[in-house]
């Protein structure tokens, strides 16, 4: 299997003055760039965010028209709040530390009520919004999803 991953800390540094606009466009040109490779289903591509890539992704939805599904890691919940996205059908998966301050689980679960498509949530027991000591949790969490949804 093949990833892809976009850096946007780093992509924020790099494109002082654009802060706003850059994180977006990254993940449009990136996904283009992802479907071109030989070997990729252009129709089956899920992607992946955690915390700022969660929210990036998400105010990106209307724009990432070939990702099939979703999977998102700690957003931030005014992320989740974004229209577009609450209206969007196509599968999410959401997933977030029990005790994580900066997305609260019983926060993020209220909001996913009222969101559309299927959407999935999973909060990891004794964890924060770091998540560490828990990245083999969450990597087959996000991993099943995927494959049940491409």
């Amino acid at each position: 299997a093949d990833a892809l991953a976009i850096d946007a800390r780093k992509a924020r540094k790099e494109g002082e003055g654009a802060l706003d606009v850059l994180p977006f466009a990254l993940a449009v040109r990136e996904l283009a760039f992802a479907a071109s490779f030989p070997g990729v289903d252009g129709e089956r591509i899920g992607i992946l965010g955690y915390s700022f890539g969660a929210s990036v992704i998400l105010r990106a939805i209307p724009k990432l028209k070939r990702a099939t599904c979703f999977a998102l890691v700690a957003p931030p919940l005014g992320s989740v709040k974004d229209r577009a996205a609450m209206k969007d059908k196509r599968p999410k998966f959401f997933l977030t530390g029990q005790n994580d301050a900066v997305v609260p689980s019983p926060t993020l679960q209220r909001l996913l009520d009222d969101m559309r498509g299927p959407v999935q949530f999973t909060e990891i027991p004794d964890a924060d919004h770091r998540l560490q000591g828990c990245e083999q949790a969450v990597a087959e969490q996000v991993v099943d999803f995927m494959l049940q949804q491409l």
